[in-house]
């Protein structure tokens, strides 16, 4: 059973040789599939050399509308029984043998979908810490950012993705936590017990964060209870705040806020233990 990679990239030659250099060091071949803009820069110089290698299978043109429709028109070239797996261009796996575990767990499953931890690196590589993935998904938990899974440490069979319509092209930043709540309630979501991925901070989520908190307000409002409105207006105008707080402080004490980061994952993790 496949599992096929898909990459979305523009103008980002040294996050996508990040990437290649993660897939090429696997220990199994995969199966990799590029979106980026047909045109004269580096990076589709790049996508086009690594698809004449042979480490990617092909090179998909971007038709520049974004980065959710991007990851839509990959789906075209993948069959239903395939399985999908979204790891954006800077982003790796957790380790060189981390596909072939993953593709072997899936073979296993009955499921549609399934998820795993992540690594959390900052924006220069340098590791802060495991987001250890729920034993439930729940879609509450997501939607307020506490027990969450990362799109980059989950794979979803195309057949759920082709039931969901895909990613809902709406939103900007946070499509594929509406997708994952979507695919959420056709089928409960498996746990793998793998850390999958390196997440890299410093990419258009990370930058964009007003965004995705006044679209995850709206998704709240979508999937939740009318039980949560008071919370949920609550929990949009504290991120407000603590994002712009956040913004600020990264762009002056960069180094000291990793460590705050550092030692507030590391207190997470012992209380889940």
């Amino acid at each position: 059973m496949t599992i096929v990679l898909v990459t979305v990239v523009k103008s980002d030659l040294k996050g996508l040789k990040i990437t290649a250099d993660s897939v090429s060091a696997q220990s199994s071949k995969v199966d990799w599939l590029i979106v980026t803009p047909f045109n004269d820069s580096s990076t589709y110089e790049f996508a086009r050399k690594l698809e004449l290698s042979g480490l990617a299978r092909k090179v998909i043109r971007d038709d520049d509308r974004g980065i959710y429709q991007a990851m839509n028109i990959a789906l075209s070239a993948i069959s239903e029984s395939e399985w999908v797996w979204y790891l954006n261009a800077g982003d790796e796996f957790a380790g060189a043998d981390t596909y072939n575990t993953v593709s072997k767990r899936v073979e296993l499953s009955k499921g549609k979908w399934a998820y795993g931890s992540h690594l959390i690196a900052n924006s220069d590589g340098m590791i802060i810490g495991t987001r250890l993935a729920p034993e439930n998904f729940k879609a509450e938990r997501q939607l307020f950012a506490k027990d969450y899974i990362s799109h980059q440490a989950t794979v979803f069979k195309k057949e759920i993705l082709s039931q969901v319509g895909g990613f809902d092209e709406q939103y900007q930043v946070a499509a594929d936590w509406d997708l994952i709540v979507k695919a959420s309630q056709i089928n409960i979501g498996e746990k793998l017990d793998v850390i999958m991925c390196v997440f890299k901070m410093g990419g258009y989520s990370t930058l964009n964060r007003q965004i995705g908190n006044r679209e995850l307000l709206h998704l709240r409002k979508r999937y939740l209870p009318k039980s949560y409105r008071a919370k949920n207006v609550y929990w949009f105008l504290y991120r407000s705040i603590r994002n712009e707080l956040v913004l600020k402080v990264e762009r002056i004490f960069p180094s000291q806020i990793d460590i705050l980061r550092i030692k507030r994952m590391s207190f997470r993790n012992r209380n889940l233990k």
